[in-house]
Parts: structure tokens; C-alpha cells; sequence
């Protein structure tokens, strides 16, 4: 069976930052995420450019990620939290320098930590985004919107349609702030969708987005079941009707059994990416991302 498959980065984490103290626990998702994710990540897609090697990758940034990244005492923090750990493991190197195993672990650290900063400092100038802006204009990684703050939109637009649109629209917003042009594609938050979206994303001009696979195929066996009870309950009354029509030329007596249609339950993958059909709403038909 033929089919397409995409790969999508999604890069989010809660907006965090306390001024107000000095150590927070919160931030270190954001300086762990640097260290083991982003700064990796730039650095891959940096060599394989280098390499000359072609590669198309789509992920998305948050606009919360994208604040954080962007904010210089936060930057300055991640900056103490790498010195900490440099330190850590040259302590530790030093500490097992008769243990062969420890002491060539703890300079794996050492390294890997002094070269994570020296990144970030020398060839991203603290600014992690703006390399990614960078690696977006070679054309080799797209990069997609996202929610302003990561809200579930299906239920968002249950409690306000306002709510849910503007998440959607300051998302986009964001992007083209960031990014100076606008997004084809959107994230949508934890993959949730509600075809009551479809208004607000086609105004913000959003060509494809990722959702899970079972709302679409939920939302489409719904009308299937819908559209055969209908089927059902017609072919039913005309048999009701053909029947009293026997029964009163015969004068026999019969019981008609409605037919109880079997649904098939088709199985997916966890994740489809949907584009626009040409008419106004999306009619469940999907496709490849434009990777």
C-alpha cells in the first residue's frame, strides 16, 4: 500500500521565568531542553549543510518557546546552569582520576558541556531562534505555527469561539513577527481538532495543519453512522409500507425486523496531516505535508 510520510518536529514547553528568585526548578526544562535538544538539533542540521547534504525537516516553535528563547535573563541563566554543570564534571573528572571508567566519563561530560556552550555563545550569540531563522531561509527546514499558548482549541471553542480564535490568530501573528513571512502550516495543540476550527484557520490563512488520525476518522465515522441510520430507517419504512400493502391484499398478519447495519472500523496512524480542499470547509480529505 502506497503513502507518505512526514517527519514533524514539535518544539513547545510552558512559558516559565521568576526574576523574582534567583533558582527556579521550572526553568530547567527550558535549559535542559537547550542542552539536550535544541542546541543538538542546530548542530546536526549545521553539519549536514555543511556536508552538502540535502534534507527537508519541518518542526514547529512555540510562540511560549519562542519568548523564552528570546529573553535575555533567561539566556543569562542558561549560561550560569552550563557553567554549573562545566564544573560538575571537571569535579568529577578530577574526584574518579583513578578510576579510568569514571574519569573518561566525567571528560565526556566535561566536553560535551564546554562545547555546548561555546555554541551557543560563539556561533549562536545566545540567540538559539535567530539560528533558527537562519537554517529556515537555506530552504533545507520549515518551520510551522503553533497556538499562542498551547491551549486545547476543541475546547476552547466549546466554552468561546473568541478564546479559540485568538489563539489561532495570535499564533500566527507571532510567526510572521518572528519569521517575517506567514506560515503554510499549523500545529495544532495536542493534535485536537473540531471541524468548528476550520473557520478561523482558513482566516488565518493556514494551508495544511497535524492532527491525530482518530478525531479525523471519528468525526467521519460519525457521519457514516449517521448518514446509514438515515439509509436504514428509509429502506425500513418503504418495506413497512410494501408489507401493508401484501398484508392487506392476503389478510396475513407479519412483523417487519429492521436490518442492523455492521460499521467497519478502519484502523490509522496516530498522527494525519490535513490539507484544504478547495471548497470552504475541509471535507476529510488528507495529504503528505509539503515536506
Amino acid at each position: 500500500m502506497a503513502g507518505n510520510l512526514a517527519l514533524i518536529l514539535h518544539a513547545h514547553l510552558p512559558f516559565v521565568r521568576h526574576p523574582e528568585q534567583e533558582h527556579f526548578l521550572e526553568e530547567e526544562w527550558l535549559f535542559e531542553a537547550i542542552t539536550e535538544t535544541y542546541i543538538p538539533l542546530l548542530q546536526m542540521m549545521q553539519r549536514l549543510i555543511d556536508d552538502a547534504v540535502p534534507f527537508k525537516l519541518t518542526m514547529s516553535i512555540t510562540p511560549t518557546l519562542s519568548a523564552m528563547l528570546q529573553d535575555e535573563l533567561l539566556q543569562k541563566r542558561y549560561l550560569e546552569h552550563v557553567g554549573l554543570l562545566i564544573d560538575l564534571a571537571a569535579r568529577e573528572r578530577k574526584r574518579n582520576r583513578d578510576n579510568l571508567r569514571l574519569r573518561e566519563l566525567g571528560q565526556f561530560y566535561l566536553d560535551l558541556f564546554s562545547e555546548t556552550r561555546r555554541f551557543f555563545v560563539e556561533e549562536c550569540k545566545r540567540d538559539l531562534l535567530g539560528s533558527f531563522r537562519q537554517l529556515r531561509e537555506t530552504g533545507s527546514l520549515e518551520i510551522i505555527a503553533s497556538a499562542a499558548t498551547h491551549g486545547l482549541l476543541p475546547l476552547l471553542q466549546q466554552q468561546s469561539s473568541k478564546t479559540a480564535r485568538a489563539q489561532v490568530l495570535i499564533g500566527r501573528d507571532v510567526y510572521v513577527d518572528l519569521f517575517g513571512g506567514q506560515p503554510t502550516g499549523f500545529w495544532l495543540p495536542e493534535c485536537a481538532y473540531a471541524p468548528a476550527l476550520d473557520t478561523v484557520l482558513q482566516e488565518a490563512n493556514i494551508r495544511w495543519f497535524v492532527l491525530d488520525a482518530h478525531g479525523l476518522l471519528s468525526g467521519i465515522r460519525s457521519r457514516v453512522v449517521r448518514f446509514t441510520r438515515h439509509v436504514t430507517r428509509a429502506l425500513a419504512r418503504r418495506r413497512s409500507r410494501a408489507t401493508a400493502i401484501r398484508a392487506g391484499k392476503s389478510g396475513a398478519r407479519t412483523k417487519v425486523i429492521p436490518v442492523i447495519p455492521l460499521i467497519a472500523n478502519s484502523i490509522a496512524t496516530s498522527v494525519s496531516i490535513c490539507r484544504w480542499s478547495t471548497s470552504a470547509r475541509l471535507r476529510g480529505g488528507c495529504g503528505s505535508s509539503p515536506v
